[in-house]
């Protein structure tokens, strides 16, 4: 007998995704949430935690994207982590992976998956290579969906070609450098 008690559950943070103004979720943010589900049904160990607060690009309704993604995740039966009130109530990638990088460390937990969508993995990857400094975290792609526009493509080069151009990601005034250019 080890002592150590069971073993803790796996956490999967579904990044936010937009919504209309009556709180309809998105196709993309849809794909994520069934990804997260499937996975979730492979291991019944994992429990789901999502990311989104309000923003005029992605919600601008009076309920955080967060609480919108749970009420969906709960009519589903899945298992979640409401986490506090004020967690993971992020506007933007940046803030998505500081947030969830800061609660998992504030809670011990140095092995996380991420749930994102396809096109949007390499700036994801990106900035949890700044800011995720000796935590193993897997990113997992949920499917795009059909309908996507080649303006989310094209926004998504152009903001990870930013983060590379700088070097890193700024988080407040400090800029978090990525390890292929802080080894100078």
């Amino acid at each position: 007998m080890s002592g150590h008690g069971p073993p803790r559950p796996t956490l999967a943070f579904i990044l936010g995704a937009p919504n209309d103004r009556e709180g309809e979720l998105s196709p993309v943010s849809l794909r994520r949430i069934a990804s997260a589900l499937e996975r979730q049904r492979g291991d019944r160990s994992l429990v789901l935690l999502a990311t989104g607060g309000f923003g005029r690009h992605f919600n601008s309704t009076e309920t955080p994207h967060r609480e919108l993604v749970y009420r969906h995740l709960e009519a589903m039966g899945a298992t979640i982590d409401r986490a506090d009130a004020s967690d993971l109530l992020s506007s933007n990638t940046v803030e998505d992976i500081a947030l969830i990088v800061g609660m998992t460390k504030t809670r011990g937990i140095d092995a996380y998956c991420i749930i994102t969508s396809r096109f949007h993995v390499a700036r994801c990857r990106f900035i949890v290579d700044c800011l995720a400094d000796k935590q193993s975290v897997n990113i997992i792609a949920a499917d795009d969906p059909v309908e996507l526009a080649a303006e989310a493509s094209a926004h998504e080069i152009r903001a990870l070609r930013q983060l590379s151009d700088q070097g890193g990601v700024m988080v407040g005034d400090f800029l978090y450098l990525h390890p292929r250019y802080s080894k100078a």
